[in-house]
């Protein structure tokens, strides 16, 4: 699946996980994604963030509060915690 650039469920489970265990780590979650067949790597990357940002919210901490408010990152993170508001 991956070499097709398909993720499967239990991959980005796991992936999720190494996100919220990296936190601020960000180079130890994301390894798993640069290994990762090209075609396979946004999906990856974005079960990482979620894992992320889910346990950051755990904490207590707002991921969107240290960037700008007309930043490109900061639309995307808010679009990726929408949804992922939007299946809890």
């Amino acid at each position: 699946a991956l070499a097709e650039g398909r993720t499967t469920p239990a991959l980005s489970c796991a992936v999720a996980r190494l996100g919220a265990r990296a936190r601020a780590r960000h180079g130890q979650g994301l390894a798993a994604a640069r290994h990762a067949p090209a075609a396979a790597r946004p999906a990856l990357r974005a079960a990482w963030r979620a894992g992320y940002v889910l346990a950051r919210a755990r904490e207590g901490v707002d991921v969107l509060r240290d960037l700008g408010p007309e930043s490109e990152a900061r639309r995307r993170w808010g679009l990726l915690w929408r949804s992922l508001l939007d299946r809890v």
